[in-house]
């Protein structure tokens, strides 16, 4: 689902700089290539109203004071069965042709090639698109799109940077702590385990969900949170599948699915041997607002995210400002319980409390076999 309607799986990025005024002409001069011409794979920009829309305009593209655009691809594929039906097809023929029991390789290449020409052209269109959401209300421009795969992101920003000439920055743990103003490089990899192996490299955002997951548990869930001299509390419950990873010498990873995994013995056995929690299901409470989202720590990508339904019947633009307001919300409630996070572990001193805290944690925890 897009960023209208239903769950989105998404990722955030900054927009290193200010959104040019010409910015619309930009992408128009990047547009997804017309349907009748597509002779090859193709990438181009198109508006939020379907994924082969050309006309970025003012009216068509920017929808309640936000670009709503689609980073589109598109291309013909030949089905491999079909492709392999229809080339042998054509040796067999050559070979009875020519009387002979196989095809020299520059033969089979040439009939390749030729099968492909004749098939390609009848072939349907295949149209993939990452919905993209341009947020320029907020200090630096933010973007968010549906991009939660590496290949996708690399994509995007590729697209961004050649249509707009500003590059994209995925928001993530290290590039939080980084804009709080935390190097960090000055922060050295710790374990929750009693006794246990320090990561080989820092991995912020596993620390991150493995402290939520202890902090939540410990302090009711409530977590103070502070936006524009207004103080809230959320509360965070954790849930399965959780995946929890050691790295070490090799990548241990466990993945939690059954049950009750937070309380579970393969749980607590997991993190007593150093393993730290990255992903997660984690619904998220402030007042009578509550999100849902699957949560991987590492690259800071929300699966699946539900938002509050709005209290009333709202037309199309409405509602969608309704939810992209409610992601911002979601983000900035995450980025402030972060930031809480962060003053704990940029000193050594209050990390260390915080660590052996977590570890008589751990060890008194209950667990169900």
């Amino acid at each position: 689902m897009s960023f209208e309607s239903g769950s989105v799986s998404m990722r955030v990025f900054k927009v290193a700089g200010n959104m040019p005024d010409d910015t619309l002409s930009r992408f128009r001069g990047k547009a997804v290539q017309p349907a009748e011409d597509i002779t090859s794979p193709s990438v181009g920009w198109a508006t939020g109203r379907h994924m082969l829309d050309r006309v970025i305009e003012e009216e068509s593209a920017v929808v309640a004071g936000r670009l709503r655009l689609c980073l589109t691809k598109v291309e013909k594929r030949i089905p491999s069965s079909l492709f392999k039906v229809e080339r042998r097809q054509e040796e067999l023929a050559a070979m009875a042709a020519a009387g002979v029991g196989f095809l020299k390789r520059d033969e089979r290449i040439r009939i390749s090639k030729e099968v492909r020409e004749r098939l390609l052209p009848k072939m349907p269109l295949s149209i993939s698109g990452i919905d993209v959401v341009v947020e320029s209300d907020r200090g630096s421009p933010r973007v968010y799109a549906t991009a939660s795969s590496d290949s996708k992101s690399d994509m995007l920003m590729a697209s961004f940077q050649e249509a707009v000439g500003l590059s994209l920055h995925p928001v993530g743990a290290v590039s939080l702590a980084r804009d709080a103003g935390v190097d960090p490089l000055s922060i050295k990899p710790s374990s929750f385990a009693p006794n246990g192996a320090p990561d080989m490299d820092l991995e912020l955002g596993d620390d991150f969900l493995s402290w939520v997951w202890f902090a939540s548990e410990n302090k009711d869930g409530a977590f103070e949170i502070v936006e524009g001299g207004h103080k809230e509390f959320a509360s965070i419950l954790l849930e399965g599948p959780m995946t929890l990873v050691h790295e070490g010498n090799g990548a241990h990873e466990a993945i939690l699915r059954k049950g009750a995994p937070t309380i579970s013995r393969e749980a607590k056995t997991a993190m007593l041997s150093s393993k730290k929690l990255r992903r997660a299901k984690l619904t998220l409470v402030v007042n009578k607002e509550q999100w849902s989202t699957s949560f991987d720590a590492r690259t800071w990508t929300f699966g699946g995210l539900k938002v509050p339904p709005s209290p009333e019947k709202l037309d199309g633009v409405s509602m969608f400002e309704h939810r992209i307001m409610a992601v911002a919300r979601f983000m900035s409630i995450v980025e402030n319980i972060y930031g809480r996070f962060l003053g704990a572990r940029k000193a050594q001193a209050s990390w260390d409390a915080e660590v052996e805290a977590f570890q008589q944690w751990l060890t008194a925890r209950p667990e169900q076999v």
